[in-house]
């Protein structure tokens, strides 16, 4: 599967359809990572969700919180900080977009990277987000 969406992204690229390619080759990256816990799997995950918001101009909630998700895997696996704080700034695009329905899902996700992030670093702003978060 993931070699078949690759080819369909790399095909794909600037048609109408890239964006579905890129949502297929993140989705079986990540499912396939998953399996095997390989890193590379996740870090084209990753590449490919970059990708897929970039085309879409990063409206959409699932897309949104599909690469965050995978930056937090990476992040809890590797501790580097740089990925908690891109999860960080794409979970806070991603409460903006937000459903209704879903908003308190993605206020929860936002609140345990800002949590983590002041747990890393010990910055005030960090505090005071996660209070705001909580009372939103």
């Amino acid at each position: 599967a993931v070699a078949a969406a690759r080819l369909a992204v790399r095909d794909g690229a600037g048609q109408p359809q890239e964006s579905k390619f890129l949502t297929t080759l993140a989705d079986a990256l990540r499912s396939r990572f998953e399996r095997s816990g390989a890193a590379p799997d996740l870090d084209e995950a990753i590449a490919a969700g970059r990708r897929l918001v970039a085309v879409r101009g990063g409206g959409r909630f699932r897309d949104l919180t599909g690469l965050t998700t995978d930056l937090l895997v990476r992040f809890d696996r590797g501790h580097a900080p740089a990925d908690l704080d891109e999860a960080t700034a794409i979970a806070r695009q991603a409460v903006q977009v937000a459903p209704p329905d879903v908003r308190l899902g993605a206020l929860r996700l936002l609140d345990q990277l800002v949590s983590a992030r002041f747990e890393v670093a010990g910055a005030p702003s960090d505090e005071d987000e996660v209070i705001a978060t909580r009372r939103a």
